[in-house]
């Protein structure tokens, strides 16, 4: 109805337009109303933004020099700036660094190391940008217990535990890894009695205990995060309030 409606409308205005601009203004009423149906509604489909974003798990991996390696690149060994990168000053890692995505168990970290991981997803590369995203329904989930990101491997294996959709992988990150393991391991408590809120507020405390973390490579500078971090009392005492809450 509403197309036979337009086509009228070009039937009447042939004797007022010229002709290059009549079958242009035909053309483009037509296609106006080849995309109603009858009801008056759009038969085209508009895609929900919001559904991917609901569905992505994201975030940026950082080293010193931008380097996930033992050693940095040679021409950075000439900057005029100390080769010792604090933690707050590590930089995005570059392009193609594979991104795994594990879950975790209840019994993981009970003996201090992380026994069980089992894959979640293929693993993505990061973009120029050090950005990772996995965009799947199984990365929907970051509040049950517990899902890891991790890169690297041996002494460079840097890890973050995932407690929301945006995720940091850094020496703070694997510095919370390495705390609760060691936290896990010498107590009765066990990973997944530390809720998502609970550890986000214990990830803002270790993160400001590694404010000043320091190291030539990812080894480094994650020992010296973990060695900070677990020495520092604001964040002994996070634990402990935990810990005794769960009891």
């Amino acid at each position: 109805m509403i197309r036979s409606m337009w086509k009228r409308v070009c039937e009447l205005t042939q004797t007022s337009l010229p002709g290059g601009l009549l079958a242009a203004t035909c053309a483009l009423v037509l296609l106006v109303g080849s995309g109603c149906g009858g009801d008056g509604t759009s038969d085209v489909t508009i895609k929900d933004p919001t559904v991917e974003e609901s569905q992505k798990l994201s975030g940026i991996v950082s080293a010193p020099y931008g380097v996930l390696a033992s050693a940095p690149r040679w021409w950075e060994g000439l900057s005029l700036v100390s080769s010792a990168q604090a933690a707050q000053g590590l930089f995005p890692v570059g392009p193609g660094l594979p991104v795994s995505l594990s879950e975790l168990d209840a019994n993981d970290f009970a003996d201090g190391a992380i026994d069980s991981p089992r894959l979640v997803l293929p693993a993505v590369v990061t973009d120029t940008d050090g950005r990772f995203t996995f965009i799947a329904p199984e990365a929907l989930d970051v509040t049950n217990c517990r899902k890891m990101v991790a890169v690297g491997n041996g002494e460079t294996l840097t890890r973050a535990l995932v407690f929301s959709r945006q995720v940091a992988i850094d020496a703070t990150s694997e510095a919370l890894v390495r705390v609760l393991m060691e936290y896990v391991h010498g107590s009765r408590a066990q990973l997944c009695d530390f809720s998502a809120y609970e550890l986000s507020q214990l990830y803002r405390v270790v993160s400001d205990a590694t404010y000043l973390a320091y190291g030539d490579d990812v080894a480094s500078v994650n020992e010296d995060a973990f060695r900070r971090a677990w020495t520092n009392k604001t964040v002994q005492r996070t634990l402990e309030a935990i810990a005794a809450a769960v009891d």
